[in-house]
């Protein structure tokens, strides 16, 4: 018998079953939370100024809006204004670029927080330093709450905001 042989062999499988436990539990740790998974449907968004009691709708009263998260931690969304109209000028395209917000990536999960690295984004608002976005997330049946962290806004320049939207399920 030769023993030496036995032994690579023995911390060959041994390693090759560290290996994989890991790369399962990354892949779990990266998996989106099945309370999570699927359509929603925007019904309110709303930014809180920080410092103040003023409320704002960023996009009106009725904003229209889709998120989608994939099993795999894929996590994309899009708002828009209630009331868009085709543009036929370039102020009015302009105008078209305002009201909507879109973005898409890769997720991990921690808790109640996601973590999204943006790939893709309608008006590169989050790219560079904003592409690393965190939220966190609270989910009560078919109804889905998210709220940013204390952040620089977006569609506020120049102020402090925190972001709360809510979602129902489709």
């Amino acid at each position: 018998m030769n023993r030496p042989n036995t032994a690579k062999a023995g911390i060959a499988a041994v390693a090759a079953l560290a290996a994989v436990m890991l790369n399962t539990g990354m892949a779990m740790a990266d998996a989106a939370p099945k309370e999570l998974i699927g359509s929603w449907k925007l019904t309110k968004w709303v930014l809180q100024v920080v410092g103040s009691t003023e409320s704002k709708p960023p996009y009106g009263d009725n904003p229209k809006g889709r998120l989608i998260v994939t099993p795999q931690g894929d996590f994309m969304v899009i708002i828009s204004g209630a009331d868009r109209k085709p543009a036929k000028t370039t102020e009015e395209k302009a105008a078209l670029l305002d009201s909507v917000l879109a973005y898409a990536g890769k997720s991990t999960f921690e808790g109640n927080k996601i973590t999204t690295t943006v790939d893709m984004s309608a008006n590169e608002v989050f790219s560079g330093e904003r592409a690393r976005q965190v939220r966190f997330f609270e989910v009560a049946g078919d109804r889905l709450v998210i709220r940013t962290p204390e952040i620089s806004s977006a569609v506020l320049p120049g102020q402090k905001t925190v972001g709360i939207l809510e979602w129902v399920r489709e």
